[in-house]
């Protein structure tokens, strides 16, 4: 009901945005954790590599209630649901798909040397270095994925990066063979987050990324 009051307050918009709020303390009654592949007590809980996952199933669930029940009163509208975190790898039945009149936005997040429990990601390499593990054997392998579950695959990216003590941390080196790697795979919608610090990376990150969402065939030296 709260997705189709956004729809009737403004006609122009395509899509309403549905997930949960940053972070974990999910619900842990006996029919929410059900859901679940597998269960652990969030509050206060570490950050075990095992815990990838345990909650997609759960979302995938919700997402889809609640896409069905607006899709039925507003067949042109597009609900937009991310995949993040604990969710962001695609449950293990491999027929559970995304309803039609969902947008998937899968986020590449996090600092494998400090998250890698949870946030399969790395920035210093391409998405699909054959040498870098965390994107080779966890974040590839989940886009591919989600592209196959989800009729209309987005990426949340976080190319305000930075490093230690807020050095610069400019990835135009990965950012060049992303961008055109997440068309290549299908992704059509892009998103990335930003931050007031570190303008020095972010600045030449963002202008580089808008230049290629134009023309993935940029040339980017020049």
């Amino acid at each position: 009901e709260s997705v189709l009051r956004v729809f009737q307050g403004d006609a122009q918009l395509e899509m309403a945005t549905v997930g949960p709020n940053d972070g974990l303390s999910f619900c842990e009654c006996t029919q929410c954790s059900a859901v679940d592949e597998g269960h652990c007590r969030w509050r206060g809980a570490s950050l075990r590599p095992e815990w990838r996952g345990v909650l997609s199933q759960r979302l995938m669930h919700f997402y889809n209630t609640v896409a069905g029940y607006v899709g039925t009163r507003a067949p042109d509208k597009l609900v937009k649901v991310m995949f993040y975190s604990w969710y962001q790898e695609p449950p293990s039945d491999p027929d559970l798909k995304l309803a039609a009149n969902t947008l998937l936005m899968l986020t590449h997040s996090g600092n494998p040397s400090a998250y890698e429990a949870v946030y399969p990601s790395c920035y210093n390499h391409p998405i699909d270095d054959p040498n870098c593990r965390p994107n080779r054997e966890r974040f590839l392998p989940a886009l591919k994925e989600w592209r196959r579950r989800a009729p209309v695959l987005g990426v949340y990216e976080y190319y305000y990066m930075e490093s230690i003590c807020h050095a610069l941390f400019p990835i135009v080196h990965t950012m060049r063979r992303d961008v055109p790697t997440y068309h290549r795979l299908g992704a059509r919608y892009f998103y990335t987050q930003g931050a007031a610090s570190n303008a020095g990376s972010y600045g030449l990150n963002d202008y580089v990324t808008a230049k290629l969402l134009w023309n993935v065939d940029l040339d980017v030296d020049a």
